[in-house]
């Protein structure tokens, strides 16, 4: 199944925008914070992560060889959603439409809705309850995107 241009051209724009709304944000919150090592290292992490997804962006709305890999391998990356009091993830760049099973303390089941580009990552933080989700949108994409991969 051949991706149609329009839906690369819009991947590709969503990949641009969001790594640029990304970017903007992590600068914009350097300002407000204390810069400790870790901050910087996690940030320099994400901001790679940006990146990777404006270079996809820039692939995709150009139709250049390997544009189909790297923007299926960057919207891979923006489908889970882990928190917990160990280890925190979440990743997305243009928005997200998050299903969430909340498993400790008390079971819940919810839906987040964000336009924007976001990340989240915590190491070793109490009081964080136990959830996994999926992000929704990634999730439709990367489905197409490997479908059109055969």
């Amino acid at each position: 199944m051949p991706v149609p241009i329009w839906l690369s051209t819009t991947l590709g724009v969503v990949g641009v925008g969001g790594a640029a709304w990304g970017l903007l944000a992590l600068g914009v919150s350097f300002r407000n914070t204390d810069l400790s090592a870790s901050i910087v290292v996690i940030s320099a992490l994400f901001c790679v992560l940006f990146l990777f997804g404006g270079y996809a962006g820039v692939l995709a709305i150009r139709r250049s060889r390997g544009w189909l890999h790297f923007t299926t391998l960057f919207w891979l990356i923006q489908v889970p959603v882990l928190s917990s009091p160990i280890l925190s993830y979440a990743f997305a760049s243009g928005g997200f439409v998050t299903a969430w099973l909340q498993i400790y303390p008390p079971i819940h089941v919810g839906t987040n809705f964000f336009l924007g580009s976001t990340f989240t990552f915590n190491l070793f933080t109490s009081g964080v309850p136990f959830a996994i989700g999926v992000n929704m949108v990634a999730l439709a994409v990367s489905f197409l995107l490997v479908r059109a991969h055969r």
